[in-house]
């Protein structure tokens, strides 16, 4: 799985909840999926900044989560942001 939450901190186009919205999405996904902490990829402000949810890291996180892939598998993906 590949969450990303972005709030776009200290800019006047701030959010309050994506964060959350990834953080609650990734304890579903463990609660009722079975996923592994390993199995997902978080992508947000809380991070360590070479982590934040830039266009890059966002990409790097669409590579991770498909390069894997097999018939059968479950992948998930969720974007909390704007637009």
């Amino acid at each position: 799985a590949l969450l990303v939450g972005i709030n776009y901190r200290h800019t006047r186009n701030e959010l309050r909840g994506c964060i959350n919205d990834v953080n609650n999405q990734k304890s579903i996904l463990k609660a009722a999926y079975g996923f592994q902490d390993c199995e997902i990829m978080m992508l947000t402000e809380d991070e360590s900044q070479s982590n934040w949810p830039n266009k890059a890291r966002i990409v790097e996180g669409m590579q991770w989560l498909l390069k894997d892939a097999r018939p059968g598998d479950l992948l998930f993906f969720q974007y909390s942001g704007h637009g």
